[in-house]
């Protein structure tokens, strides 16, 4: 299978994954389904970024997430419920952090028991969701950023609770705000740089959060350079969750569409997120997400600097531009694997760009006899 992103999807081409709606009940549109007209619009309307598709010679391709779509969307629905209870007058915060604090024991769980989590895959996401889906993404990247930095449960508990919350305080900024399609005016970005406070300030009275996460949400947009808010902090100053944090939020916002923006490829996000080092990230700590980080991820196809393409196999943990290749070109490379991370003889070899034009995709899909060449009126 490859990935292709929804604005570039045919009719006639096939789905190799299950695409998930608000529901963890059923998916939206199931595996092996041919697309049509009706169907692709249907994705867009949905918001859908992108999806899988059936490829011939590319069967053999796993994609290895480290949380189920299912179970991502069941916690999605979960921090939805906490959220709105927590927006709530009446809400109880005490109820709702011991929720979040079950969600932070799933995910240390399964990322301390998945060693060498990669972001492999690129996740389907709907920004009609963003808020509740983001608070998730960084509850997960946080968790893992913080085990490649030697965590114990405890701490990466402490850490994915942080990430999940760090948000909150945004249930205090107007809607017409947060959704503006558009920049937003030194008004409104004075009134947006106050959500960290007012996210401690709904929190600081419940017990069972502990200084190290309140002071980790109230410091996530401080960067090492003193240009942050919302108090300028830089270097030291900031707790190493805000730093931590700021990392993952930036990555999963990047690669998010929003109201104002599509989404960034995971190797813009990742170019820009190193040219920031040392100045608005902490160089240690995105260098420990490097480790885990895919810039081009699992099926992604790719056109290399020697005029080939191919589509993804498989990545290498620290090195997150230069992963493992198939060759899908006709001629004498065909099929044939380029691992740009440790064979020598490819070591010249780059990538020099996902491939996203929709009648190249269709060429690549066509000489490698794609299934999805049927025929949909």
């Amino acid at each position: 299978m490859i990935y292709v992103s929804t604005n570039n999807l045919k009719p006639g081409m096939i789905l190799a994954k299950d695409i998930w709606g608000k529901s963890s009940c059923f998916p939206l549109i199931h595996i092996g389904t041919t697309l049509g007209v009706s169907t692709i619009k249907r994705l867009i309307d949905k918001g859908i970024q992108g999806v899988y598709i059936e490829c011939e010679g590319c069967e053999d391709i796993e994609v290895n997430e480290i949380i189920s779509m299912e179970e991502k969307i069941r916690i999605t629905d979960e921090i939805g419920k906490i959220f709105k209870s927590l927006q709530a007058e009446k809400g109880n915060i005490f109820a709702c952090v011991e929720s979040v604090s079950k969600i932070a024991d799933y995910f240390v769980d399964v990322v301390t028991k998945n060693h060498e989590c990669l972001m492999n895959i690129i996740d389907i996401k709907n920004y009609n969701e963003y808020s509740y889906v983001h608070s998730m993404q960084v509850g997960i990247l946080s968790t893992i950023i913080g085990n490649n930095l030697g965590y114990k449960n405890n701490r990466l508990k402490e850490l994915a609770t942080a990430g999940m919350l760090h948000d909150v305080g945004k249930l205090n900024i107007p809607i017409e705000i947060l959704d503006k399609a558009g920049p937003l005016t030194d008004e409104e970005f004075a009134i947006m740089k106050k959500h960290p406070d007012y996210g401690i300030a709904k929190l600081s009275t419940c017990h069972g959060l502990s200084k190290d996460i309140l002071d980790g949400i109230v410091t996530h947009h401080e960067k090492i350079d003193g240009t942050g808010y919302p108090r300028g902090l830089k270097e030291d100053e900031i707790h190493v969750f805000g730093k931590i944090i700021a990392v993952a939020d930036v990555y999963d916002a990047l690669t998010s569409d929003r109201s104002y923006r599509k989404s960034w490829t995971p190797h813009d996000t990742i170019n820009y997120m190193m040219s920031c080092a040392g100045n608005h990230f902490d160089v240690d700590i995105l260098s420990a997400f490097l480790l885990s980080a895919a810039a081009y991820p699992v099926d992604v196809l790719v056109l290399l600097s020697n005029g080939l393409k191919g589509v993804v196999i498989n990545t290498v943990a620290g090195l997150p531009l230069n992963p493992i290749v198939k060759i899908l070109t006709p001629g004498e490379h065909h099929g044939e694997i380029f691992d740009l991370a440790n064979d020598i003889k490819y070591l010249t070899i780059k990538i020099l760009d996902t491939i996203s034009d929709p009648e190249e995709i269709e060429c690549i899909l066509a000489e490698n006899k794609i299934y999805s060449l049927r025929k949909v009126n």
